[in-house]
């Protein structure tokens, strides 16, 4: 009688944390598609250690430096729509413990490459940041609780 309790409590803790995911998928997705390609400001912030040296390798890597503009470069652009995607297939594969690694290296990626290439864009995206490492703390945490239990209910 236990086990099927707890069984049914795990599918019900699954589906809830499925669509908590889902929605913080969601407002990361449509967080970084208007900060990336919609959101302008008149500040913008010239200092990232190689933000002459790359824009000067070609129009890819080129951002806007005037008033009331976009300050994301194309490549940024690019970065957000493969971040996007990314989370969104990540909500397919929650149960992988490598999703964890996987994430954390993608988002260590973005972080290094917005300091080197354009600070704008690392302000756009330190929410998400936060965001992301609450969602990978409690994906950690759900994924030791799901082997534990599964270990337990082998033993019974």
């Amino acid at each position: 009688m236990r086990k099927g309790v707890n069984e049914k409590m795990c599918k019900k803790n699954i589906t809830y944390i499925y669509m908590n995911y889902t929605y913080v998928t969601l407002f990361e997705s449509l967080y970084l598609i208007y900060m990336y390609f919609f959101f302008k400001t008149k500040y913008n912030i010239n200092t990232a250690l190689l933000d002459k040296k790359i824009q000067k390798i070609g129009p890819f890597f080129v951002h806007n430096t005037g008033a009331n503009e976009n300050k994301i470069c194309p490549f940024g652009k690019l970065m957000a729509i493969i971040a996007v995607i990314l989370a969104w297939i990540r909500l397919r594969y929650l149960e992988n413990p490598n999703v964890v690694i996987y994430t954390i290296l993608f988002d260590t990626t973005c972080l290094i490459l917005a300091f080197l290439m354009n600070l704008n864009a690392l302000i756009y995206i330190i929410p998400l940041i936060f965001t992301e490492l609450y969602v990978m703390y409690t994906l950690m945490k759900t994924n030791k609780y799901s082997v534990t239990s599964k270990k337990e209910d082998s033993l019974k």
